[in-house]
């Protein structure tokens, strides 16, 4: 995977490592964002659904 970046994009070995813990940490941040939002639907959708 590094190798395939690092041809792509033209990168060093660090600028391929510091690119793949920009994608890590950006998925995870986004995930982190949408979590609530996923577990606020899934207690309201039970609440709904209780009545």
């Amino acid at each position: 995977m590094m190798k395939h970046l690092q041809e792509k994009y033209a990168l060093s070995a660090e600028g391929a490592k510091d690119l793949l813990k920009g994608i890590v940490y950006s998925v995870l941040a986004y995930t982190s964002l949408m979590l609530p939002v996923a577990l606020l639907a899934y207690v309201l959708n039970s609440l709904l659904a209780w009545r």
